[in-house]
C-alpha cells in the first residue's frame, strides 16, 4: 500500500494539491475546491496536534473498530461518506487560505520527527497506529479528495 511517508508518494500528492484550482468542480459531493483544501487541511492537522479530536461519544465508539477498518483498511472509500462532524465543511472557504493551510500542515507531515511523533501517540478513536496504516491513511484520504477533483 502506498504511504503518505514515502518521500516519492509524498511528492506525487503534493504535485496533485498544487493541481487544484478554484474552478474545479466536484465529479461527487458537495464541497468546492476551497472547502475539500480545508476539509483534508483539518483532517491532517489532528494528526499534527494542530487541531484537536474531541473524545468519541457513545455512538463513535460503539463504531470505531467499523469506521477504523474504512479510513485504514485497503478499499477505497465509496463516495459520499459521511465524515465526522468537526470536518464538515459548509461555509464559504477562501481558496488561496485553506491551500496555504494544507501546504502547511503537509510540510510538518514531510517531517521524519513528525511521522515518528504521529505514529507513537495514541489516537483518541482508534488507539495506537502502525506506522504503515497512518501513513496509508493519511495517502488514502488525501488521494480519495484529489480524486474528487480529478487530479
Amino acid at each position: 500500500m502506498k504511504s503518505l511517508f514515502n518521500p516519492d508518494t509524498f511528492d506525487h500528492i503534493l504535485h496533485r494539491v498544487n493541481q487544484i484550482t478554484p474552478e474545479l468542480k466536484p465529479q461527487w459531493g458537495r464541497m468546492s475546491a476551497a472547502q475539500m483544501l480545508s476539509h483534508c487541511a483539518i483532517v491532517n492537522e489532528t494528526y499534527t496536534g494542530d487541531t484537536e479530536l474531541p473524545k468519541p461519544n457513545f455512538i463513535q465508539k460503539l463504531f470505531a473498530p467499523m469506521i477504523k477498518k474504512l479510513v485504514y483498511g485497503p478499499k477505497p472509500y465509496p463516495h459520499n461518506t459521511r465524515t465526522h462532524p468537526l470536518f464538515l465543511q459548509t461555509l464559504t472557504k477562501d481558496f488561496d487560505t485553506e491551500k496555504a493551510r494544507l501546504l502547511k500542515v503537509m510540510d510538518k507531515l514531510r517531517d521524519p520527527a513528525m511521522q515518528d511523533k504521529i505514529v507513537n501517540t495514541h489516537h483518541v478513536m482508534f488507539g495506537t497506529l502502525k506506522r504503515e496504516e497512518l501513513g496509508w491513511g493519511l495517502y488514502k484520504h488525501l488521494d480519495h479528495h484529489l480524486s474528487q477533483f480529478g487530479v
